[in-house]
């Protein structure tokens, strides 16, 4: 049973915190009693290339980050494709890993100590969705331990918010043009710019031309990332 007095005195102590370094480290050391010892605080973006006001927090091995990258996986991890369509927070051994990249993802980081861990998305209007990612080489997480952690990890993002001011200015949202919106929706249902090109009765080509739109507007590097931010602004519903 978790003594939640211990949450009350998380949270005093954090806000004498005034360096995102400090927050971080204090943050890894805070869910260590919990029986995990990593975690991150990301923005949905590419991350290889993110942009300057995106949150890139990592508390895992630096080995597994710098492979995480290369690899790309953050394109194909299922836990983020589980958050693009249902932005709660999940406990990853709950996920089932749909095809053989996504196990390779998971037995790599094994290897690293990250055998289970849950993801927390936030979401707040005018910012990039984020998620705080907690993991260690727990198998299971008991119920009492993930309600505790997710409320610690809201209250760590808002922190991060408050320190890092400026660093995490407001997204751009320029409108969409009705033939945008038509894409994107068509998009979120599944459909290849063939596919929406045939529906709509314009070239491939222009259909292309209309995401790249989408993705520069919504600022964004995938179709799923353009999903899941078009969702959470409340351009389409999934």
């Amino acid at each position: 049973m978790i003594d939640f007095t211990e949450i009350q005195d998380f949270l005093g102590r954090i806000e004498k915190i005034n360096t995102l370094q400090e927050l971080q480290d204090n943050f890894t050391e805070e869910i260590k009693p919990f029986g995990f010892d990593k975690h991150t605080c990301l923005s949905f973006v590419d991350m290889n290339n993110p942009p300057p006001n995106a949150i890139q927090l990592f508390s895992f091995p630096d080995e597994w980050v710098t492979h995480y990258k290369k690899e790309k996986y953050f394109e194909d991890d299922i836990v983020l494709q589980t958050l693009y369509r249902k932005a709660t927070p999940c406990i990853w051994k709950d996920i089932r890993q749909p095809n053989k990249r996504n196990q390779k993802i998971f037995s790599e980081a094994q290897e690293f100590g990250i055998c289970n861990g849950i993801t927390i998305p936030i979401i707040i209007p005018g910012l990039y969705p984020c998620t705080v990612n907690i993991a260690g080489d727990h198998k299971d997480v008991d119920p009492d331990v993930f309600h505790a952690l997710h409320l610690m990890a809201v209250h760590y993002h808002h922190r991060i918010l408050e320190i890092g001011g400026d660093l995490f200015t407001p997204l751009r949202q320029s409108r969409l043009t009705n033939r945008e919106m038509e894409c994107l929706k068509w998009v979120a249902n599944g459909k290849t710019s063939w596919e929406i090109s045939f529906i709509l009765g314009v070239s491939e080509n222009a259909i292309n031309f209309h995401i790249k739109n989408i993705f520069f507007k919504l600022d964004v590097s995938t179709r799923a990332m353009a999903i899941f931010k078009a969702s959470r602004l409340g351009l389409i519903n999934l």
